[in-house]
């Protein structure tokens, strides 16, 4: 059963699983070599597509939970530097 509504879609509870985790897919770019404009600007250009995008009911925000691939990623990265 749907726990509620949001822009009139169904919401469902969804109690935690290790397995389950979001994706997201984007293209575009606007291409500019300075990073100040890029990162002014960059989102206009870009199109994402979110699959399994929660949205925390009690803190009010989007909430993307990274799989095991992207933690691992995430952690050889911050290791490099």
């Amino acid at each position: 059963p749907d726990t509620g509504r949001f822009n009139g879609l169904p919401v469902h509870h969804r109690t935690f699983d290790p397995d389950f985790h979001s994706n997201v897919h984007c293209a575009g770019e606007n291409f500019v070599d300075s990073p100040r404009q890029t990162s002014n600007s960059a989102w206009r250009y870009r199109s994402c597509t979110y699959r399994n995008l929660c949205f925390d009911m009690n803190d009010r925000e989007f909430v993307y939970f990274p799989s095991g691939e992207d933690r691992a990623l995430h952690n050889a990265l911050n290791r490099v530097g």
